[in-house]
């Protein structure tokens, strides 16, 4: 009768399977969708794949696509865009596979309608301010170096001392000459 009885109890537990919790859409801005599902412990991956006004023919990739490996901060597993302009009446076709202890699970064939209101588009605000930088007249640091130019000149640590390009027009020009030499050996 025992043997009956926890036979009968591995069974039913192995029976037991994961649903997948129906996707809350949100849209913070005029552009782009979140999808998400509630955390619960065991779930490892949520996968979404979603289109716009076509619908799937089968597990193909889609338009929006990841593969979230971890809860936000808010504990939903969510896939975010900002993407795509939705307006009103716009169908996005998705398909969902969620990993959870260690099986996978999928949620197929699936479609919203996206109805914004106005309490889900975030206001726009500009704010302008304007900050008057104070100049100053402090000269910069210049620690001493033993290196010297010109001459003698004494000069800063980490200046730069020596620059040309090389051009006709500048002010070293007469000191560089052109080396031109021929190859003697062709091997």
């Amino acid at each position: 009768m025992r043997w009956t009885w926890g036979l009968l109890l591995f069974f039913v537990g192995q029976t037991v399977a994961y649903t997948i919790p129906a996707l809350r859409f949100e849209y913070p801005t005029m552009r782009g969708f979140r999808a998400s599902i509630p955390d619960t412990p065991g779930l490892q991956m949520f996968a979404f794949h979603a289109r716009l006004n076509k619908p799937f023919d089968q597990f193909e990739e889609g338009d929006y696509t990841e593969d979230v490996t971890a809860p936000d901060g808010d504990g939903r597993w969510t896939f975010d865009t900002n993407k795509p302009a939705l307006p009103n009446g716009t169908i996005i076709y998705y398909w969902v596979y969620v990993q959870f202890a260690n099986e996978g699970y999928w949620l197929t064939d699936k479609k919203h309608t996206v109805t914004r209101t106005k309490a889900t588009v975030a206001p726009k605000s500009t704010t302008t301010t304007t900050t008057v930088k104070p100049t100053t007249t402090t000269p910069p640091p210049c620690p001493p170096t033993l290196t010297t130019f010109n001459g003698g000149q004494p000069t800063c640590a980490g200046k730069l001392l020596f620059e040309d390009t090389f051009e006709q027009g500048s002010s070293f020009a007469p000191k560089w000459q052109h080396e031109v030499r021929i190859p003697l050996d062709t091997d």
